[in-house]
């Protein structure tokens, strides 16, 4: 268990790990519990994170569940990680009102920067998690509402990524110009719109059976590269094995 800790920006050079794994094959992380915890439940930017399990555990007031990062600089690679045959599944994560959290709350977070043009992330299946939120007032008096599966890859470096059958209870929306203005319009995020069409028909993304609560799907938001223009939707297929 681990549990109460605060982010404190004024002293802490990054934001905190629940659970942090690097260079592992064959990693299990089952029945955790992180509970009123300023920061990410399980993190890693690791060179090797392949056939990972990450079931049954419970994410309770944290300010991210899992985070899987790739990061470069001026076009070339800082780390060449790879996520490669990762299971994340029949986790709870309910997330809290972290007010120092520089990039907002978030469920499942997938973030990769320039990346040369090699697949870093592949077979990377979440499925039947349960993820809940709030909107809150940070520390800088604005209003952020939480993110439910979001990824953000600025290049197609990524295969069979699938999003399925998750619970997202996340009815708040932000007012930005890229936000659909109605309920559980965060609970899903693609970034960039420029990829969905090649990426979805590949089946290098799917998103299938995301619904809230009361069983209405849901569809991800398809953010432009400057965040400006009005939302679009992208469309789960339901059919494909």
């Amino acid at each position: 268990m681990v549990h109460d800790e605060r982010y404190d920006p004024e002293t802490q050079q990054s934001p905190l790990h629940g659970i942090t794994y690097g260079n592992c094959i064959g990693l299990t992380i089952r029945g955790n519990r992180v509970e009123n915890f300023e920061g990410a439940a399980v993190f890693t930017m690791s060179w090797w994170n392949r056939n990972t399990v990450i079931v049954d555990n419970d994410f309770i007031n944290v300010t991210a569940g899992l985070s899987l990062l790739l990061q470069s600089s001026e076009g070339k690679p800082v780390q060449c990680p790879r996520h490669e045959n990762l299971l994340f599944a029949r986790n709870r994560i309910e997330l809290g009102a972290d007010p120092d959290a520089p990039w907002g709350t978030c469920g499942v977070n997938l973030y990769g920067g320039d990346m040369p043009a090699v697949v870093r992330m592949s077979s990377l299946h979440i499925r039947d998690n349960f993820i809940s939120g709030r909107a809150h007032t940070n520390a800088k008096g604005r209003r952020v509402c939480p993110l439910g599966l979001k990824v953000q890859i600025l290049r197609a470096t990524y295969h069979d990524l699938r999003f399925e059958d998750n619970v997202l209870d996340l009815p708040d929306f932000g007012d930005s110009q890229y936000i659909p203005q109605e309920p559980f319009s965060q609970s899903l995020f693609f970034f960039p719109l420029a990829l969905w069409e090649e990426a979805e028909k590949a089946g290098h993304i799917v998103y299938r059976g995301n619904r809230n609560k009361e069983g209405k799907l849901l569809y991800p938001i398809l953010a432009d590269w400057y965040f400006k223009n009005a939302p679009q939707w992208g469309k789960p297929v339901a059919t494909r094995n």
